[in-house]
Formats: C-alpha cells, sequence, structure tokens
C-alpha cells in the first residue's frame, strides 16, 4: 500500500512539474496556449455568443475538434503499440526475469502424480512459464523442481497448491492411457493382445481396466516443502521423469547436483 502510494504522489509530482514549465514556456512565447478541449457537453459554455448566434455551425465545428482529437488519440496509441513478436518478447522477458540476485526455486512434494490429466497440467503450465526443472515421478512420491523468475514461480505456485484439486476423483479420459492400461491388464491375466477371452475372463479384465481408469485420490496430497535462491541452476530445461525405484531417482538428482531435494521431501512426508 505504501509504495503504491509512493508511485501516485510521484506521478502526481511530475505531472505538476510538467504543467508548471509548460506554462514557462507558454509566457516566454515559445510555445502555444493550449486551445479549449470543447465538447458537446461544455460547447454553450466555450462558445457562449457564437453558439447562441449559430447552434448548427458551431456544433459541427465541436465534432470535427472531437474527431480530430480522437484520430489523433489512436494514432499516438497505433505508433506505440508493440508488434506480436515484440509483445512475445516482452512477455519472454517478464517471465525469465534477472537472474543477478540468483535463481528462484521452489520444491513440491506430491503423493501421486500419475493421473494424466494433472501430469498434463503441471507438463504444460512449467513449458508455457519458461521454468526449468523437472517433474520425477519416483516411489513413494512425486517430486517436482522448478526454477525461474518470482513472477513465474508464483504463478506456478498458484496452479500446484490452489487451481488443481488433488483429491478430486477424476475419471481418466485419455484414450492413449486406456490402450496402455488394457495390454497391462491383458499381460497380468496371461492373454495375449490378438487372443479371444472367454466370459469370466472378460468380466474380469473390464473390472480391472474400469478400475484403473478411476483412481482414488482422496489420501492425494501436495505441498511445497521449500523455496529460495540458489547461486546457479541446477537444471537447463524442462522435463517429465519417471524412476522405477528410489535409488535411481536419487541417482537422476545426483546427476543434477540437487540430490538434496529428494531428502527435504522425504522428510516432510
Amino acid at each position: 500500500i505504501n509504495a503504491e502510494y509512493g508511485r501516485k504522489r510521484i506521478r502526481k509530482q511530475n505531472r505538476a512539474a510538467n504543467e508548471a514549465a509548460r506554462k514557462e514556456r507558454v509566457l516566454l512565447g515559445l510555445e502555444d496556449e493550449k486551445k479549449p478541449k470543447v465538447k458537446i457537453a461544455n460547447m454553450m459554455r466555450v462558445h457562449a455568443q457564437k453558439a447562441v448566434m449559430d447552434p448548427t455551425a458551431i456544433e459541427s465545428m465541436v465534432q470535427r475538434e472531437v474527431a480530430a482529437r480522437r484520430a489523433a488519440h489512436e494514432a499516438a496509441n497505433s505508433a506505440r503499440a508493440l508488434t506480436p513478436a515484440e509483445r512475445r518478447e516482452k512477455k519472454r522477458r517478464k517471465l525469465l526475469g534477472d537472474a543477478s540476485d540468483g535463481v528462484h526455486v521452489a520444491v513440491y512434494r506430491v503423493a501421486d502424480l500419475s493421473h494424466p490429466q494433472r501430469r498434463f497440467k503441471v507438463n504444460k503450465t512449467a513449458r508455457d512459464l519458461l521454468l526449468v526443472g523437472c517433474a520425477l515421478l519416483a516411489p513413494p512420491f512425486a517430486l517436482v523442481i522448478v526454477e525461474g523468475s518470482p513472477k513465474a514461480l508464483l504463478k506456478f505456485k498458484k496452479l500446484m497448491l490452489r487451481r488443481i484439486d488433488w483429491t478430486a476423483n477424476v475419471p481418466i479420459q485419455s484414450e492413449y492411457y486406456r490402450s496402455q492400461i488394457e495390454e497391462q491388464k491383458r499381460e497380468e491375466l496371461g492373454v495375449a493382445a490378438s487372443a479371444a477371452i472367454d466370459d469370466d475372463t472378460q468380466a474380469t479384465f473390464a473390472a480391472n481396466v474400469s478400475e484403473a481408469l478411476q483412481p482414488d485420490s482422496s489420501n492425494n496430497s501436495c505441498m511445497l516443502v521449500w523455496e529460495g535462491v540458489v547461486p546457479t541452476h541446477s537444471f537447463r530445461a524442462w522435463s517429465l521423469e519417471t524412476a522405477a525405484t528410489e535409488s535411481a531417482a536419487r541417482f537422476f538428482l545426483q546427476s543434477h547436483n540437487c540430490e538434496h531435494y529428494f531428502n527435504i521431501c522425504n522428510s516432510a512426508g
């Protein structure tokens, strides 16, 4: 609040200084006096005598002046407007921020990130915000590490802690994931992909697939376990990784000099 008040006060002082300088230039004859900004609303007050004598002509003149001011305003706006490429570059600069004071990092612990819809949201948002790091699916939890500007990390934090409902039981809609589940369940039942299935096996197969496509997320959770500033980046890009074992997850993080993030998440659980 104090910062906003300070900005308003400075703008007010600057406007007053500019207006005083303009009036001084007018007095010295260096600049013409501003013409009154006449509108239909104040036309009679500004052009009192003339407006009474010929209101139609004065109204036409005022409308032309209004149209000219609007055209000049729109032309100035168009001249200042950024091109699509410049807008993209400006957005990119704001998201990347300034890394001169260090790299901002946030580490999240997710109990279960196997749902493809939630995994897609995390992956897509991280890429859109130009973050680097990884979402590492490893037993017994998933680890999400993001590095970037404070602005980008704040947006990502809202996604992780507010926008995604981690405990909602959302059915899996992905056809690709369904085909993978069906193939996995066939292997568990010892049935080849092209082989026919008897009625009993078909019922078991359908029940297993249905259960896998409607996972129970009531005990799922996501927490921010650490955020801070580090001297250098641990990652060069964003990736989605899967580790079959805890040792594989630790080995992957070790290669990026950040195995301690796994220890922090492990102790937080």
